[in-house]
């Protein structure tokens, strides 16, 4: 049975470039979340960290929900890839013995934009793949769990990871067990580990296409036709999401995460009023020996 992976998310606001499409919205979500190593807090989109703590991070997925329309998933068959049509459960075998439905392969990279100031964190490992419903997603053929690449600020970034399962293998939508149609699930499907370096302002760790070309493709989709008799593929470029982007509606939706240092102790108001206290015993004092 597949672990659902329920996560407090921050809230993004998109605008629809066509108002007209109905259902526009992402064929894919992306979220990169973190804790405090050893912390035993559940991940989260944000993190409240010092220098030197190691962060814990996941990439999580959902894909789509079914109906989904986006004008500007264009490829080979674009009649087929405009609209997610038809999801069914994913199924842990070789499609080749049955139809499934589900994501494939995903590429992605790590990495800071850092200003003057910011937190700063640094890569020193690759990812972990993890293993969801059987299948491992550094299975599939060029499986890669990133290259480690310096930033130029002493620090370095998690570039070009490519996590792909075997061959005819998909995950991310599972039978409704309390009824009929599909849910899509939240998986996390990789893991690794990064180290807060400086402390500062709140900064993001992205996830997204950065040092990719505009023909690389970025992920790897599978749905179904309307009566099931046919699979639908779609191979996002990363000219079709830098286009979809531009116009307000992305193919894929990246959630970066956040870290900063943590908040202030605000005194709790019987400490402030024994500080109160103490304040006017000084002062007497002083009175008393003036």
């Amino acid at each position: 049975m597949k672990k659902l992976f329920t996560l407090a998310l921050s809230a993004i606001g998109m605008t629809s470039a066509a108002a007209t499409v109905a259902n526009a919205a992402p064929y894919l979500t992306l979220d990169l979340l973190g804790r405090v190593q050893n912390s035993g807090n559940p991940y989260s989109s944000t993190v409240f960290a010092r220098p030197g703590d190691d962060i814990e991070y996941a990439v999580q997925i959902q894909l789509g929900t079914e109906g989904t329309i986006n004008p500007f998933a264009g490829f080979a068959n674009q009649s087929q890839t405009k609209t997610i049509a038809n999801w069914i459960p994913s199924e842990p075998g070789n499609s080749y013995l049955g139809p499934t439905s589900g994501l494939n392969n995903l590429q992605f990279s790590l990495w800071q934009d850092i200003a003057a100031g910011d937190t700063k964190v640094n890569f020193g490992t690759t990812l972990t793949a993890m293993t969801t419903d059987g299948v491992s997603w550094a299975s599939g053929i060029g499986a890669d769990v990133g290259t480690v690449t310096a930033r130029g600020d002493g620090n370095n970034d998690l570039k070009r990871v490519f996590l792909t399962r075997e061959a005819g293998t998909f995950d991310g939508i599972a039978a409704n067990p309390d009824g009929p149609g599909e849910i899509q699930e939240q998986l996390i499907i990789a893991t690794g580990l990064f180290t807060v370096t400086a402390g500062g302002n709140m900064s993001s760790v992205n996830i997204g296409t950065d040092g990719y070309g505009p023909t690389n493709l970025i992920a790897g989709i599978r749905w179904r036709s309307s009566d099931n008799t046919a699979n639908h593929n779609y191979t996002p470029r990363v000219s079709h999401q830098l286009e979809s982007v531009a116009a307000g509606d992305p193919i894929i939706v990246y959630n970066n995460l956040s870290i900063s240092a943590p908040p202030l102790a605000i005194p709790e108001p019987a400490s402030l009023g024994l500080l109160g206290l103490g304040a006017v015993g000084l002062l007497g004092r002083r009175h008393r020996n003036a």
